[in-house]
């Protein structure tokens, strides 16, 4: 399986996904590319080495935990990869992330492997 397709076949079990909650997600996705955005953030899920992985973008207007002390008034934009354990746990970053617009500190605990601003 490409890249692409793995976008585009996580895609669709995360809107399956968010169905079971009662959400549904559908409109945030562009179905050809398998990305889910709203307003100014987006968001991707694959499969890589039988690892769920994700990777969020987007703005921010409160700088994380890791950061806040170094540049406290940090407002822009933060971008991240890592794992998550499975599809609820992508469901609920995803909403915490997209629907809710949490700041990096609010969202669900997950595998951070990378991040920038």
């Amino acid at each position: 399986m490409d890249t692409l397709d793995s976008f585009q076949i996580m895609a669709a079990r995360i809107v399956e996904q968010a169905l079971k909650h009662g959400a549904d997600i559908s409109q945030l996705l562009h179905a050809s590319s398998g990305v889910f955005q709203k307003e100014n953030r987006w968001m991707m899920f694959w499969v890589k080495d039988d690892s769920l992985c994700y990777r969020l973008s987007g703005r921010i207007s409160t700088p994380p935990a890791q950061i806040a002390e170094s540049r406290p008034s940090f407002q822009g934009i933060w971008d991240e990869a890592g794992t998550i354990p499975d599809l609820e746990q992508a469901f609920q970053l995803l909403r915490a992330w997209l629907l809710e617009g949490k700041e990096i500190d609010e969202l669900p605990d997950r595998s951070i492997r990378r991040w920038s601003i």
